[in-house]
């Protein structure tokens, strides 16, 4: 009776905080992973019989079952955490036995058909395309990959196009083509995307004639080079690697991000000159198919510059960076919308503290415009995770030197922001995740507007956290312990 009471307690609690409690399932398995696949969620892990198999559970988006599959496995072991991907738009699981280097490899589609497997690999064979390059991207059944070489001359990369031999034949690739690209001061390569027949690449060249940021379009079939458009033509500014979306509408790229002056960036002098400046710049270029800049457009932001107030410290002199992590809408429907993500430092080092996420749109009429400007930090966020440890990285970004500095641009959102959106009100939302360090608890929250102000309300808090995954505005939530995993919807 008193369990009872607790739970119903619990589910009470949820309900007037803002959190609606769904339904929780609960699955006999161990070491595992969730992953969304083709809008529907796929649970795996290993069973906890004597008789071990590898157990796939497909649920829908509300976890409602679908379907399930059970693989028989070789003898009776310990598995890590299992890893799953969806590479070449399959789903990928690899299972890797506790204690060592092997990994064993199953294949299947979207209706748990298992199409392909391979049982003790060794590890180190497994992605090894991937494993020591400088960046790659999967595209339907092709990879792309960029090498970066050095010898006594410098830094040479090469793009390298390999092709998945079939669905049966799991990292197994054949070699297409490699693209050289000039090795004069090239400091960094990063693929776009692959769009139409094209490899869409950003190429930072610190020294030189060449001096600057470019944008390359280079044929996917034959790995020759189409079109190269030098970004900050005719300046010495700092366009950095953001977002790009192609529009059908007119055979065109739009590439947006951060714009620095090289009064604040200059990797030739070693300068990073960023504090106190309430103004961000973001560009934003349209180039065609054949090269030609159709649009060439820069919005002031000003920030509202906001001061957490920490512990013994009275002046703060705070440094600004944002990052793009989506970009959509098109031509057609006159309206470009972007979620940025804005960053703060504070303390003189190399690492930004992530603030913030706001949606800007970018709206056609006579002239392009971008409405509510003005950026600003969000102290409800910098709250949720803020603690007194140096060494905490939670929701941070570094860079090594002034002269890698523009690959910052290429890491991926920290993992304190979950998700990110807009409900049916055009009002914001946030999924946070932290840990607390004195307890090692981990702890998910959603953050969203009640009224005129923010409120942040508790999902979730537990030792035995395994992933998250968002769908809209909902959170999928696993956890494992003795008795098996056990998975949570909250709304």
């Amino acid at each position: 009776m008193k369990i009872y009471l607790k739970i119903s307690l619990f589910y009470l609690l949820l309900t007037f905080s803002g959190i609606s409690y769904s339904q929780n399932i609960t699955i006999p398995i161990t070491s595992s992973n969730a992953i969304l696949y083709k809008s529907n969620l796929f649970v795996v892990g290993v069973n906890k019989e004597k008789t071990q198999f590898l157990k796939i559970f497909k649920y829908t988006a509300k976890i409602q079952a679908i379907d399930s599959l059970s693989i028989p496995l070789k003898g009776y072991k310990k598995y890590t955490s299992i890893d799953i991907d969806t590479i070449h738009n399959y789903l990928n699981i690899y299972l890797q036995e506790e204690g060592k280097k092997i990994v064993s490899i199953y294949r299947l589609d979207n209706k748990l058909k298992l199409l392909s497997f391979l049982e003790d690999e060794d590890l180190t064979k497994v992605n090894a395309l991937t494993r020591f390059t400088h960046d790659y991207f999967y595209f339907k059944n092709d990879l792309f990959t960029i090498k970066k070489t050095q010898d006594s001359m410098g830094f040479s990369f090469y793009l390298n196009k390999y092709t998945n031999i079939n669905s049966s034949k799991i990292n197994q690739y054949s070699k297409e083509w490699q693209f050289p690209f000039d090795r004069k001061n090239i400091q960094s390569v990063k693929i776009y995307n692959v769009v139409l027949d094209r490899v869409c690449c950003y190429v930072n060249i610190n020294n030189g004639k060449n001096k600057g940021q470019w944008f390359l379009q280079i044929c996917a079939n034959t790995g020759k080079l189409l079109h190269a458009n030098k970004l900050n033509y005719n300046s010495n500014n700092f366009y950095c690697f953001g977002a790009l979306k192609f529009d059908s509408l007119n055979n065109s790229f739009s590439l947006v991000g951060q714009k620095l002056s090289d009064k604040q960036f200059n990797s030739s002098t070693n300068i990073l000159a960023i504090k106190n400046h309430t103004i961000l710049e973001l560009y934003m270029q349209n180039i065609d198919t054949s090269a030609n800049v159709t649009d060439q457009l820069e919005f002031k932001m000003p920030i509202n510059d906001i001061k957490l107030i920490k512990p013994g410290i009275k002046k703060v002199e705070n440094a600004y960076l944002f990052n793009i992590s989506n970009y959509y809408g098109s031509l057609e429907e006159g309206v470009l919308k972007l979620e940025i993500n804005l960053f703060k430092n504070d303390n003189n080092t190399n690492c930004f503290k992530y603030c913030n996420t706001q949606t800007k749109s970018i709206n056609f009429g006579p002239d392009f415009e971008i409405d509510k400007t003005k950026l600003s930090t969000n102290l409800d966020i910098e709250k949720f995770y803020f603690n007194t440890d140096n060494k905490d990285l939670t929701g941070t970004l570094c860079f090594d030197s002034v002269a890698n500095f523009c690959e910052w641009y290429y890491q991926k959102t920290p993992n304190v922001k979950l998700n990110y959106g807009l409900d049916n009100q055009a009002q914001s939302f946030w999924y946070l995740k932290k840990m607390d360090f004195k307890t090692n608890f981990q702890i998910i929250s959603k953050l969203n507007v009640v009224g005129k102000s923010y409120k942040l309300n508790s999902v979730k808090s537990t030792l035995q956290f395994k992933s998250s995954i968002c769908i809209d505005d909902k959170i999928i939530i696993l956890t494992e312990n003795e008795e098996g995993s056990f998975i949570e919807l909250f709304k």
